[in-house]
């Protein structure tokens, strides 16, 4: 998975944290839900105090229009009573937060639609990193949608000199309905059972997800699931996305066959290298990472990275930010992203803007690059063959750092077949893979992420609980 010690940090954003920069994003009315940055459907505890509370009378003739200045480190709250199925379209620079009625938290960034899920009172939370920031926030809402705009002064996506830049902002990935996963009891007996396991070793489920699909069936899909719509930190796992983007830019004609080369995307795949990987962010974004810009600049940088979001959101992939790149990247001199516009984006106080990808939106994509959907037939299977991972100790022994030891394939019958994308860092062990059984008789998709240290520091608890599922699955297919 990584060529040297320093190199097995695929990336720092859990260990070194950041606070957003406030930037200026898109706000195009046919642009929806361009960047979430977190969403779980667990309640969780409102630890975000609030320095005034404002109490919105909000219908569809009475909208609101404030223009105020927040200082760093104070919260502003919003408050406004809602009907469940009503819709809040909300474009932000800053970190804001969705409060439900029921104590469910939504973490903004960027232009997004939500349906309010239930009815009673809601707060908006506004919070800046600035010394003194002026913001407008203005909110509408009615049976019909609600709409949120702070602050005022986004652009679309810009074009450029490239004159295919139009093209990619309005390229959007092929398969625009997910799979329909349907809950089995018995699949969901053997998710309840890798719970067990994780807790008799002692490791916390929290901020775990797991999906686990069975592919025998003709009619699509057996599914258990855990946590399967919390967003989480996927580290390496982001580089099949980005893989997936340049194959839809190189079947669109935007661009050319070859423009990143197999060795390169080689790399990037099997080896989990992140120079590669950086190219690859930089050019299927029309970027590139360098010294720090001005608002307004940067403003039309992250308008470019965020292209790589839209690309799935656009085709239904609900909670995605892959938007930043791997860390180290030795080329760059940057062993985390520490400086310059990669920098801005993440934000530099303690909470930074990660990636994270759900568990479900992972196991679809691998379903779909399993159908041979993905982009095309062609390009699936040139995907699914970069995943496939030698499982002969002879060949990945040999490499100090791989996808097989301490991950789902080490533990597996060494004639099987698995096609996968791993990630690790300090502080999270993430396994994302197809597994079938010699005969081909058993075939199922495991996606485990967990942003959690004790998976990190052990390298036996991803391939346990992979053996324990391998079993369980070719005993389901038997019966």
């Amino acid at each position: 998975m990584m060529r040297n010690r320093i190199s097995q940090i695929k990336d720092f954003s859990l260990a070194m944290p950041f606070i957003p920069y406030l930037f200026y994003l898109v706000i195009p009315t046919c642009l929806i839900g361009i960047m979430f940055y977190y969403l779980t459907n667990n309640k969780v505890s409102d630890t975000i105090s609030c320095k005034t509370n404002n109490q919105l009378g909000l219908t569809q003739s009475n909208p609101q229009n404030i223009q105020t200045d927040i200082r760093s480190g104070e919260t502003t709250c919003y408050l406004f009573d809602g009907v469940a199925g009503q819709n809040i379209t909300i474009d932000t620079t800053s970190k804001t937060t969705l409060l439900t009625p029921n104590n469910n938290q939504l973490v903004l960034l960027g232009t997004s639609q939500y349906t309010l899920p239930e009815t009673g009172t809601y707060t908006l939370k506004v919070t800046s990193s600035k010394d003194k920031e002026p913001y407008q926030l203005k909110i509408a809402l009615d049976n019909q949608g609600a709409i949120a705009t702070f602050p005022a002064g986004a652009s679309k996506y810009p074009s450029s000199s490239n004159p295919n830049s139009t093209v990619r902002t309005q390229l959007s990935y092929n398969v625009k309905n997910p799979p329909s996963f349907k809950s089995d009891w018995q699949l969901q007996k053997i998710v309840d059972d890798i719970l067990g396991t994780i807790q008799a070793q002692g490791l916390s489920t929290n901020n775990v997800s797991i999906s686990l699909v069975k592919l025998s069936d003709r009619n699509c899909c057996a599914y258990g699931s855990y946590s399967d719509s919390q967003a989480i930190f996927p580290a390496s796992v982001s580089k099949l996305f980005w893989l997936v983007a340049l194959y839809g830019q190189y079947n669109a004609g935007i661009l050319q066959e070859a423009t990143i080369s197999e060795g390169e995307i080689y790399k990037m795949i099997q080896d989990s290298d992140n120079e590669p990987a950086s190219r690859v962010v930089d050019t299927i974004t029309a970027t590139e990472s360098g010294t720090e810009l001005t608002p307004e600049e940067l403003k039309t940088w992250i308008d470019k990275r965020l292209w790589v979001n839209h690309f799935f959101e656009s085709a239904g992939y609900r909670n995605i930010n892959v938007s930043q790149k791997n860390f180290p990247i030795p080329y760059l001199k940057m062993k985390s992203p520490d400086k310059g516009r990669d920098l801005q984006i993440r934000g530099k106080g303690v909470l930074p803007i990660r990636n994270y990808l759900t568990s479900f939106d992972v196991a679809r994509l691998l379903y779909e690059i399993d159908s041979g959907q993905a982009v095309s037939k062609e390009y699936s299977s040139k995907t699914k063959k970069l995943l496939s991972r030698d499982l002969n100790p002879d060949v990945w022994k040999k490499k100090e750092y791989n996808s097989i030891g301490g991950f789902f394939a080490e533990s597996l019958p060494q004639d099987s077949r698995v096609f996968s994308k791993v990630g690790w860092t300090l502080d999270s062990r993430q396994d994302a893979a197809i597994i079938e059984s010699p005969d081909g008789k058993v075939r199922y998709i495991l996606v485990i992420f967990a942003d959690n240290r004790g998976f990190a520091d052990d390298w036996k608890i991803f391939p346990t609980i992979s053996r324990q599922v391998y079993d369980r699955m070719v005993n389901y297919s038997s019966n």
